[in-house]
């Protein structure tokens, strides 16, 4: 059973190491936020289920792994079928304020107190931590923000 989340999980970083740079490298957070000054509302692709506060999200977006206290631009996307036909592939992206390794340490003791399993990954300048929780396959990235000194970019996709 372990191999299978790995492997699934292997399949999921591929994904996400794609996402993730199209997502620190360039301003995607900023096309949903309608409270930056200058911007024109543009409206989100149909995949996107939600650019509102955590609180906000959608029932059908999973809630495994907590979003932390003070995250900005949290956006929810599902991007169609997962590993398995059938099942969906959710992306949730936002920012906070604490460093990366506090990040990384934050999530790592959410992990361990929820009884997930889970591995880190070398993955460099970022974390990179995947694992399972009883209805998910899940693929974590944390990384310093690239367009927003001094905040961190936290990407957790999952997958069945």
């Amino acid at each position: 059973m372990k191999s299978v989340h790995l492997a699934k999980a292997s399949l999921l970083l591929l994904f996400i190491q794609v996402a993730l740079v199209s997502l620190v490298g360039c301003s995607a957070s900023r096309m949903f936020d309608s409270t930056d000054p200058g911007s024109e509302s543009i409206q989100p692709s149909q995949t996107a289920l939600a650019a509102v506060s955590s609180s906000e999200l959608p029932s059908d977006v999973p809630k495994d792994i907590r979003i932390l206290e003070g995250a900005k631009d949290v956006t929810a996307i599902q991007t169609g079928d997962g590993v398995t036909k059938g099942d969906g592939f959710y992306q949730l992206s936002f920012r906070v304020r604490t460093s990366l390794e506090e990040t990384a340490k934050l999530y790592r003791a959410m992990l361990i107190d929820k009884g997930y399993e889970f591995m880190d990954e070398p993955v460099e300048g970022s974390v990179s931590i995947s694992g399972s929780t009883p209805t998910w396959v899940f693929y974590l990235t944390i990384a310093e923000s690239t367009e927003f000194k001094g905040e961190t970019s936290v990407t957790i996709a999952y997958t069945k």
